[in-house]
């Protein structure tokens, strides 16, 4: 049975989010910039009872609470305060956009999972790439930033009557963009968090965007290249430019990490909605490839 909460991460900040249920070993979902655990829905869905799924509205996201630290450690470590607190044991977790970001940040430090990420590719540089792919790169980085800071713009709290406004902008805008999942309604107002004075929030919080691309010096592909555990990268050839290619190989090639690349010609959002037969069936495939044990499923002391 589908079950919501909220959980304290410490310095007054709650998550939200949702207990799907199910069986077996628990995958965490995170979802990208531009959704909320909403979003992650159909995944838990396809997935089964054979998996016990939990996604969760990361800080300054949906309905979770804003913060002053909006950086990948600090979202990262959230997760394993959510896994302890939820008493959920042993992780995999699947990130979309900004959930791969920072599901790649936290499988850095936890062998025991198995990572999936769907085009979570961190704001930074390449180090493959010649320069003119290099530049290419930068440009486009420089794009989503400024689209993200219009997804983002002041007002962002207002009354309900200005809720119900910006929900209605955000249903238009998620159509236009290609989601066409039946739970848009409900997408578009997870966006909006209460604040208990009768007024509301709209997520993203601005500030995740500014300490994304505070500082594109470092490697873009750098949580790819450490850590140990099995993970499986879905890039979307219809997002980023083909200069990241070289570099995702390059990762491939190098890594000391069971790292496995799967292209799909589609758009960044096609892979939670009409290619998401496609992307279970990979995700799926992935994990009868890196089975674990059933004392590797289960919380600790059961």
């Amino acid at each position: 049975m589908r079950r919501n909460g909220f959980v304290s991460v410490g310095d007054g900040i709650d998550l939200a989010y949702r207990d799907h249920g199910g069986d077996g070993r628990t995958v965490l979902l995170l979802h990208g910039i531009g959704g909320n655990l909403e979003t992650m829905d159909q995944f838990a869905e396809r997935l089964g009872n054979g998996v016990h799924a939990v996604a969760i509205d990361m800080r300054g996201c949906g309905r979770s609470s804003d913060a002053s630290e909006l950086s990948f450690d600090a979202m990262s470590r959230d997760i394993q305060v959510v896994a302890e607190q939820l008493a959920l044991g042993p992780l995999d977790v699947i990130g979309h956009s900004q959930g791969g970001m920072v599901g790649a940040r936290y499988t850095t430090t936890h062998p025991e999972a198995r990572f999936v990420s769907i085009d979570g590719f961190a704001p930074g540089h390449l180090t493959i790439a010649d320069e003119e792919g290099r530049s290419a790169h930068l440009g486009w980085l420089h794009g989503a930033r400024a689209q993200l800071e219009a997804m983002t713009s002041e007002p962002s709290r207002g009354d309900a009557g200005w809720r119900d406004a910006e929900e209605e902008s955000l249903r238009h805008a998620l159509a236009a963009m290609g989601y066409g999942a039946p739970n848009l309604d409900a997408v578009a107002a997870g966006h909006f968090a209460e604040l208990g004075d009768g007024t509301h929030v709209r997520h993203p919080s601005r500030g995740i965007v500014t300490t994304a691309f505070a500082n594109l010096l470092p490697d873009a592909l750098v949580d790819y290249r450490h850590g140990h555990c099995p993970t499986l990268v879905i890039r979307c050839t219809g997002w980023a430019p083909p200069p990241i290619d070289d570099d995702l190989d390059h990762v491939v090639a190098t890594t000391s990490r069971p790292l496995e690349l799967v292209r799909m010609d589609c758009t960044h959002l096609a892979p939670g909605w009409e290619r998401l037969d496609d992307t279970i069936a990979l995700i799926e495939q992935f994990w009868t490839r890196h089975p674990v044990t059933r004392s590797e499923t289960m919380p600790a002391g059961m």
